[in-house]
């Protein structure tokens, strides 16, 4: 073989390299603009002037738990206008139970000071406790000084039955399949995957917020 000719077939063996390293580089990139677009928008219950940003969740969900850090970290420097709630997501099996319970210590006003305790109760210990009975939740919420019998009353009430099915009707419209999921605006939803990680995804919290009021301001 000539010395032309082994030039060019290493030129091309490494521009073969190219290609498969940009393929994989293209698999393991963001999709599009990091979120994906909610069509039709849902409508928010923001309060005027600021902008909605809902965290689909699940005490279940051990992504959540190891996204909980980070979420916590932005609440203390969120912009001033992002009006940021929790939502359980009854998504089926252990999901369901986890999200009656969180609605139940909703309906008791322990739901926010006990948030982050129980993802500790489940996820803090040698082997994560995910599978946890109704029963066995309301334990855990007697540990932080809830009454448990006031508890089960609460999780099998109507309020909390009406809550559910709202709320698993509010996934669908909002296109919502998986834990952690973060809708701005009803408009965009993000996840680990759509973001290319969890940092990405409260940057792009931060900028459509931003993009959001800006349209407001010029309405």
């Amino acid at each position: 073989m000539s010395m032309t000719m082994r030039n060019t077939v290493r030129t091309l063996a490494a521009l073969g390299l190219l290609a498969v390293a940009a393929v994989a580089s293209a698999q393991n990139a963001p999709i599009g603009p990091g979120y994906e677009l909610i069509d039709p928008p849902q409508p928010t219950a923001a309060p005027a002037g600021q902008v909605e940003v809902i965290e689909v969740f699940n005490h279940a969900c051990m992504a959540c738990y190891d996204f909980q850090p980070k979420v916590e970290a932005w609440l203390k420097r969120k912009p001033a206008n992002a009006a940021f709630t929790y939502v359980a997501a009854p998504l089926g099996g252990h999901f369901d139970v986890f999200a009656r319970a969180y609605y139940a210590a909703e309906a008791l006003g322990v739901a926010a000071k006990n948030h982050q305790a129980v993802f500790d109760a489940v996820f803090g210990g040698p082997k994560p406790k995910n599978n946890l009975t109704l029963e066995e939740l309301a334990d855990v919420y007697a540990g932080f000084g809830v009454d448990k019998e006031q508890f089960l009353a609460a999780a099998n009430s109507f309020a909390v039955n009406t809550r559910m099915k709202k709320t698993a009707q509010q996934l669908v419209r909002l296109g919502a399949t998986s834990t952690p999921t973060i809708v701005v605006a009803g408009k965009y939803r993000l996840n680990g995957v759509t973001a290319g990680g969890y940092e990405n995804m409260l940057k792009l919290v931060d900028q459509l917020v931003a993009q959001e009021s800006a349209a407001v301001a010029t309405q």
